[in-house]
Formats: structure tokens, sequence, C-alpha cells
């Protein structure tokens, strides 16, 4: 871990929270949050993307833990990305998620 220090603190570059899966299975229908959470100084910003299609339209939270999707659909397949970033650098993780159902 690379720690800068100012005046009357350390600066720190992102580090995850909590490690994100890489692979989710999840039921067609159900409510699902993709967990992405990271720590730093200054507070890591984080953003949620889905490469080449976007995130699903009037059915996604962001919130301190994660990507909260609302009835998740077979259109919801695919891999979405979370990043986090602040001035000393930035982690990126993918998760796949795979939605099962009737």
């Amino acid at each position: 871990m690379h720690v800068k220090s100012t005046n009357s603190f350390f600066l720190v570059p992102p580090q995850w929270k909590d490690t994100p899966t890489s692979f989710l299975q999840v039921e067609e229908g159900s409510d699902v949050t993709l967990k992405c959470s990271a720590i730093g100084t200054p507070t890591p910003i984080v953003q949620w993307m889905r490469p080449f299609i976007g995130l699903p339209t009037n059915r996604t939270t962001v919130n301190i833990s994660g990507l909260f999707i609302k009835r998740v659909t077979k259109t919801d397949n695919g891999i979405f990305v979370c990043k986090a970033k602040n001035i000393l650098g930035e982690l990126t993780a993918a998760i796949n998620v795979n939605v099962q159902g009737n």
C-alpha cells in the first residue's frame, strides 16, 4: 500500500472494503445487490457501468454497499463493472451476472 502524508492526514489509494465477487447467479424476478465498496483517503468515488449496454433503466440504485437491481430479468445477463477512484488511484472489478429463470 502506498501512503502519502500531508499536513494532518494520510492519503491512501482505494482498497476494496470487501473484494467483489466475479460471478453471481440470480433468479429471474428477484432483487439483487452487486456488492462493491472501497475505502481510502480521500474517500473513493464508486461508479457502476455496463459496457456497451448501460445499466437497467428505472430498476437500479447505487447505495453504500453496491448496485441494487430490482426484479432482475434475462436482459440483465452479462458483465457489470464497478470502479472505485480517488486522486491516488483506481480499482476496477467486473461482476458476471447469470440470470436463471423459467
